[in-house]
């Protein structure tokens, strides 16, 4: 459960800072994908 519990809070945080570079990129060509 520890491992489990670690992933949700560590993933999350990697997973933000990918979506804001491809929201960057994305908005770029005006395409928003929610």
């Amino acid at each position: 459960m520890n491992e489990v519990s670690w992933l949700l809070q560590s993933v999350p945080y990697e997973i933000k800072k990918v979506i804001r570079l491809r929201a960057h990129s994305c908005n770029r060509r005006g395409i928003i994908a929610k």
